[in-house]
């Protein structure tokens, strides 16, 4: 299986894991947005299980290709996937949506791709 890791690509999990991660929108925001709330949706998986779903509230390192990076305080989120339905390596990944609510009001969105495998 190959190791994909924050949202650099595709999120590629085992169907028996249980894995966390995390969504950085810190470029996306002004110094003065915040994250107030926060959901992940996958509409095409039902099987799969997101749950912890959690504003980030320190300084957080969290893993990447590279190495790892910092979010700040909130300015991102964690969550977990757990199960979800295996789809063939010819298949499209499915898309999962991110969404955070902000201080100012506004909703600020990211998608990821997540690939389920046996």
């Amino acid at each position: 299986m190959t190791s994909c890791v924050d949202f650099d690509g595709t999120i590629c999990k085992h169907v028996d894991d249980t894995l966390v991660r995390y969504a950085d929108f810190g470029p996306m925001l002004t110094s003065a947005e915040t994250i107030s709330s926060a959901t992940v949706t996958c509409a095409a998986d039902t099987a799969l299980t997101i749950s912890a779903v959690a504003v980030i509230t320190t300084d957080t390192s969290v893993p990447t290709r590279q190495g790892s990076r910092t979010i700040a305080a909130n300015k991102g989120i964690s969550f977990a996937l757990a199960a979800g339905t295996a789809i063939a390596e010819t298949a499209e990944p499915v898309r999962m949506k991110i969404s955070a609510t902000l201080n100012t009001g506004k909703v600020a969105v990211r998608t990821a791709r997540l690939r389920v495998s046996n």
